[in-house]
């Protein structure tokens, strides 16, 4: 669980990373004429930041109930 929410927070490092050369080629596009990519690019970026913290905050609790005494006791 704790590797998913690394996983995840580490995605989206990559995935900005991959947005700003995307941006770049866009915005040399626009001043060719091509569409305006800004709104759809933020929405991308704020979506893959809703998803990636609701996923780790889902798993963030999903390891913090499997490490409850209740559910250890279950086990032994």
């Amino acid at each position: 669980m704790l590797f998913g929410i690394l996983w995840n927070l580490g995605g989206l490092v990559i995935q900005f990373s991959i947005y700003s050369s995307m941006q770049q080629e866009f915005s040399a596009m626009s001043t060719q004429g091509g569409p305006n990519m800004d709104v759809f690019m933020f929405a991308m970026a704020a979506v893959a930041v809703l998803f990636a913290v609701a996923l780790s905050v889902l798993l963030g609790w999903i390891a913090k109930r499997l490490l409850s005494p209740e559910i250890a006791a279950e086990f032994h």
